[in-house]
């Protein structure tokens, strides 16, 4: 009747069940339930963490008082100790969600992330870029004197936190330019005197410019980004003086895959390259690029200068892009759930969308501290700067790492909410012109989706349903 694929959450400290069988049941708020096919439905409970599969026969939902459902006694036994079932009153459930809730939310922030935003300048020309046109015209460079002083604010903005991680980002517009190697190499210096290491986010192209300083024990990673074979990428990711770019950055990847640092490959995706990504993945096959243990690859829908699961076209042309080449994406829900179904890590729950919201400071080269890189270069919404002199506006601070689904109208009693962290809140201030509303893109549909396929994977390869 029911299937167990793995056991209920560590939750159940909260009293979710009841022993009293006398009293009334109902559906829990928190069940999100999806059709396998004809016979079998799939069960999540985002309250508990309990994840099952049961007959169609004996499916519960919203629109059937479960009072008069005939279900057997031992089948409603599980269902409430799973917590599909439960005697709570709604306001109950709901007040342990957010003691749940509470409690992630004062864990996600105790650690400080740090981002260095090497240089607004960039080499390429892509058309998808979500940094706006007055930020890449900005031409300030970083000096040793600004560097010194984002090193030493680094610590004054670490006693906020209970930890900091030993990890910087380098990001830009391009942070591997030719042009700022001396740049790098002062910011690698004062790294390693407190220990810190580097992961990259790059075009790739200039990165053979570096290769003296490229060592897996200073770069922990680079992500870089393809959007096709060569001749579908030269078109997209363009250089500004007009060069071919597709095999100067494969060769890079080569290199740096050689020197034994992590490199995951973005594929952005719209309607123009959707027909072209198996040929890509023919290459990379024929590059032997999986056979090393530190490469990865995973594609992103774009659309209007940003990560477009929102556009609804790009959101099934991804999930059928999954469906056909067994690939993952950018919000990663498949692994994240097979990981979870089959007992390798906890269903990651979560109140905030991102770094933005817990603890990530951004130091740009003109000496201000933003949160969020797709903000970066609009001084309205720094948070404040590092250099000259060192001072921040609390209030700024608190717009971004206060927030949390709870503070979200339409996240507040959402069933995904603890699954989704209340989406991107850049994404919500340009369409809202708020940061009270959620954004949900298409969060929901792609969750469920994900969840389907978990099960229909599950049952061919063998898992039955009791």
């Amino acid at each position: 009747m029911i299937k167990s694929p793995t056991k209920m959450g560590v939750l159940s400290k909260y009293n979710i069940v009841s022993s009293n069988a006398k009293m009334t049941y109902r559906n829990s708020t928190y069940n999100i339930i999806v059709k396998i096919d004809k016979n079998q439905y799939g069960m999540l409970n985002s309250l508990t963490g309990a994840i099952d599969i049961i007959s169609s026969k004996y499916i519960i939902s919203s629109d059937i008082d479960i009072n008069t459902h005939i279900l057997p006694n031992n089948l409603k036994v599980k269902l409430q100790e799973r917590g599909y079932l439960t005697t709570l009153t709604k306001k109950s459930e709901s007040d342990i969600y957010k003691k749940i809730a509470s409690a992630i939310n004062k864990k996600e922030k105790n650690e400080a992330k740090f981002v260095f935003l090497v240089t607004y300048d960039c080499n390429f020309n892509c058309f998808y870029c979500y940094e706006n046109g007055s930020a890449k015209s900005i031409k300030s460079s970083f000096t040793k004197n600004k560097i010194l002083s984002a090193f030493t604010n680094f610590d004054r903005l670490s006693k906020r936190h209970k930890s900091v991680s030993k990890e910087i980002t380098l990001m830009g517009g391009e942070p591997i330019l030719k042009k700022n190697i001396e740049i790098i190499k002062e910011i690698i210096n004062q790294g390693n005197q407190k220990k810190y290491k580097f992961n990259v986010i790059s075009n790739g192209f200039e990165i053979n410019y570096f290769k003296n300083i490229l060592n897996e024990k200073i770069f922990t990673s680079f992500q870089i980004t393809i959007d096709g074979p060569q001749q579908i990428h030269d078109k997209r990711r363009t250089h500004k003086m007009n060069i071919p770019t597709f095999e100067r950055i494969t060769n890079n990847i080569d290199l740096l895959l050689s020197k034994g640092i992590k490199t995951s490959i973005r594929i952005n995706i719209d309607e123009s390259n959707k027909n072209y990504i198996n040929e890509l993945l023919s290459f990379i096959e024929i590059k032997e690029w999986e056979k090393h243990d530190n490469f990865s690859y995973y594609i992103a829908p774009v659309f209007n200068n940003c990560l477009a699961f929102n556009n609804i076209k790009n959101f099934h042309l991804i999930e059928n892009l999954k469906n056909k080449l067994n690939i993952s994406d950018s919000f990663n829900i498949d692994k994240k759930l097979e990981e979870y179904f089959t007992g390798v890590s906890k269903l990651l729950f979560r109140t905030s969308f991102c770094g933005a919201q817990t603890g990530m400071y951004i130091f740009d080269p003109l000496g201000y501290i933003y949160t969020c890189w797709d903000i970066v270069g609009n001084k309205n919404l720094s948070i404040g700067k590092y250099y000259p002199d060192f001072k921040l506006n609390e209030n700024r601070i608190k717009l971004w790492q206060e927030k949390s689904i709870f503070d979200m109208d339409n996240c507040r009693n959402c069933k995904y909410s603890l699954l989704c962290g209340g989406g991107c809140i850049a994404r919500s201030l340009s369409i809202n012109d708020s940061i009270k509303t959620g954004y949900c893109s298409n969060f929901i549909e792609n969750f469920n989706n994900s969840l389907k396929r978990l099960f229909i994977n599950y049952l061919q390869k063998g898992g039955q349903n009791e």
